[in-house]
């Protein structure tokens, strides 16, 4: 895949940019506005689902990639990993195991296509993926799989890359009987990424996954994101099925992990995590779509 070109603007397609940008904006304020949702699968899916609705696409995945310290040798994916998986839009149960056992076993980590993915590591991107079953070599792909599992027809996909060893992989597809993406919804997709630093670093925070801090169990991110909303000790406990002796461990853990005092402080980590944006990795590259 070639990078794209930047051509000349005319009037007419200066001033089609200014109304992409407007709308750029208006979705990474919407973004930057949203709080804690009832879990934190809830606040992912709402804010895929407010990119997919400037993009004209009601399903996709949210993956948080984390790259381990010490990889093996010659590892196909560079140390890459999924972290968390988040199949977003209609889906069948049958479809979600599916997604589930590939996450659990690994089965990408000869994927091809997902090498190239890992190999661009350490910039936010954005591309306009190819239908993977065009071409021999990649239609025993995952990514050929699940175009086919889901009947996709057309696949945009940006990559917020949170640090050099996290990054948020975000897809945004259209289903077989869609028309697919032009260059109006590409060219929004790669203004919208950079700014949606509030959200993906809020997301990140409940994982530990931010510079300085330690990384939190699955319990402790449930924890973590329940202390959020307005449930005391008691009902914390009783909505994550423990006791209240292991709902006060788990939530001296999550402030131990998470640099905080209390309940307060964290509340203020959430709200103020986005205000000093870190510096960035390297320039946002928009790919074009291989033919």
């Amino acid at each position: 895949m070639a990078t794209a070109a930047q051509p000349t603007l005319g009037e007419d397609d200066a001033s089609s940019d200014l109304d992409l940008t407007r709308e750029a904006m208006s979705v990474c304020v919407d973004l930057a506005a949203m709080g804690p949702q009832e879990t934190l699968a809830l606040y992912v899916a709402s804010g895929h689902a407010r990119i997919g609705r400037a993009l004209g696409a009601t399903r996709g995945f949210a993956v948080l990639g984390v790259k381990m310290p010490c990889p093996p040798k010659d590892d196909p994916l560079f140390g890459w990993r999924v972290d968390l998986c988040y199949d977003v839009g209609p889906k069948s149960h049958e479809q979600m195991l599916v997604v589930a056992q590939d996450v659990r076993e690994e089965t990408y980590v000869h994927d091809p296509l997902i090498r190239d993915t890992c190999t661009a590591a350490g910039r936010h991107r954005v591309a306009h993926v190819p239908d993977p079953r065009r071409l021999a070599a990649h239609r025993d792909t995952v990514e050929a799989k699940y175009w086919t599992m889901f009947s996709l027809r057309d696949r945009l996909k940006a990559i917020y890359a949170l640090s050099p060893t996290v990054e948020l992989h975000l897809s945004f597809d259209r289903s077989s009987e869609a028309e697919p993406y032009g260059h109006r919804e590409a060219r929004l997709l790669e203004l919208v990424t950079p700014g949606i630093a509030p959200w993906v670093q809020r997301f990140a925070l409940m994982l530990g996954r931010l510079d300085g801090l330690a990384v939190l169990s699955p319990r402790e991110r449930e924890v973590a994101y329940g202390l959020l909303g307005r449930s005391d000790v008691k009902n914390l406990a009783a909505n994550l099925s423990m006791s209240e002796a292991r709902a006060r461990e788990l939530i001296r853990s999550v402030y131990k992990k998470l640099r905080v005092s209390g309940r307060m402080e964290l509340a203020n980590k959430w709200a103020s995590s986005a205000v000093t944006p870190p510096a960035p990795l390297g320039s946002t590259m928009a790919v074009g779509r291989g033919r």
